[in-house]
């Protein structure tokens, strides 16, 4: 079963996520095996943002399902890691930080 990817709003903050929730958790219901959040047109993501992630997280963790987060912006990749956070997901590097590390 390909992975299912699922686009981040372009503002992930309070209730923004709330449709994100329920199509993860649909997903998850339906037996995927890998789920990507695709963070290509977020903007910005607050503090409620984040713990929706964390969430999101922990439903793939109960459910055996990886979670990767795909694109996501320096600012909210800075956030994660200064909380540790960034080691609770998969974070796939986007092809202009990999170029950029080079």
């Amino acid at each position: 079963m390909p992975m299912r990817l699922l686009l981040v709003p372009t503002l992930l903050v309070g209730s923004t996520g709330d449709r994100l929730m329920r199509d993860a958790r649909a997903a998850f219901a339906a037996g995927e095996r890998e789920v990507a959040l695709d963070f290509s047109h977020n903007a910005y993501t607050d503090d409620a943002g984040q713990l929706m992630l964390v969430r999101i997280g922990r439903d793939a963790r109960q459910a055996g399902a990886p979670l990767v987060l795909r694109n996501v912006p320096g600012a909210l990749s800075r956030a994660l890691a200064h909380s540790g956070l960034d080691t609770f997901f998969h974070i796939e590097s986007s092809a202009g930080e990999l170029a950029a590390a080079v």
